[in-house]
């Protein structure tokens, strides 16, 4: 059996981002329904992902740019089932200088990666988890 970092070591495509309310269960697509997203973990540690909606070419305001798109990078660190990331890079000023974590779930060639219980800044009084969905890159060509 492999460690779980060599697991995750790759580039990964983006399948679906989505928070889903804890109460109902309802979920609701954070980027649309084809987000569009790349994540890679290093086997030297290093994290980055950019997320962003598909219908961005049409945006001309600079706020509504900012609102389609999820940035973050920095280094990680595996901690049971999660995935830790120290942030020292953000398209948000306030996740720079805070640790990230992801709780994961690897099946087959999809990884998910999951938020501990949070409130979304569109949903201020609703408490939820962020789920974001990825499949390994190039393994549809497996």
């Amino acid at each position: 059996m492999s460690e779980p970092i060599s697991d995750l070591i790759g580039t990964w495509n983006l399948l679906a981002a989505q928070f889903e309310f804890t109460g109902n269960r309802e979920r609701l697509d954070l980027f649309g329904p084809s987000p569009v997203g790349r994540l890679i973990l290093t086997k030297t540690g290093d994290f980055m992902t950019v997320i962003t909606s598909a219908d961005r070419v049409s945006v001309a305001d600079s706020a509504r740019l900012f609102e389609t798109m999820m940035a973050y990078a920095g280094r990680y660190r595996i901690e049971g089932d999660k995935v830790v990331v120290s942030c020292d890079l953000s398209w948000h000023p306030k996740w720079v200088n805070t640790e990230q974590v992801r709780f994961y779930e690897l099946n087959g060639p999809e990884l998910l990666l999951r938020t501990p219980v949070q409130t979304h800044p569109l949903y201020p009084d609703k408490p939820g988890v962020g789920l974001v969905r990825w499949r390994r890159e190039g393994s549809d060509q497996l």
